[in-house]
């Protein structure tokens, strides 16, 4: 193998890796922006947070850093939460989260995620 590939492939999987982090990131704040009893736990991670008004700030701010990097159906999914969160945009967002990183079918849906 090339040196040339060797480093593109290196490339490509530290550009992945730093993708999913950010992107488990978001989840961890659209989780808590959806259900604020969940901050105490972010809270432990990010002192910094607050309130909830922190929560939907730290989610817009990964929103539009995310502009940089995500898909076009992540970057839709995200903004689509942001202004009206509820449990089937959240599984929404984290199906094409997977689809970007992983999975390029649609193997799973929203439903057969959900917990109850």
């Amino acid at each position: 193998m090339s040196h040339r590939l060797v480093r593109h492939k290196e490339l490509e999987f530290q550009r992945r890796e730093q993708k999913e982090k950010r992107y488990k990131s978001t989840l961890l704040f659209m989780d808590a922006y959806m259900k604020p009893k969940n901050l105490t736990y972010l809270k432990a991670i990010h002192p910094a947070m607050k309130s909830e008004r922190d929560t939907k700030e730290w989610l817009k701010a990964e929103y539009h850093e995310m502009i940089l990097y995500a898909s076009r159906e992540v970057i839709i999914a995200v903004k689509d939460f942001v202004n009206a969160p509820s449990e089937q945009r959240f599984l929404d967002t984290l199906l094409a989260m997977r689809r970007d990183l992983w999975v390029k079918k649609r193997d799973l849906r929203a439903d057969t995620l959900e917990l109850k």
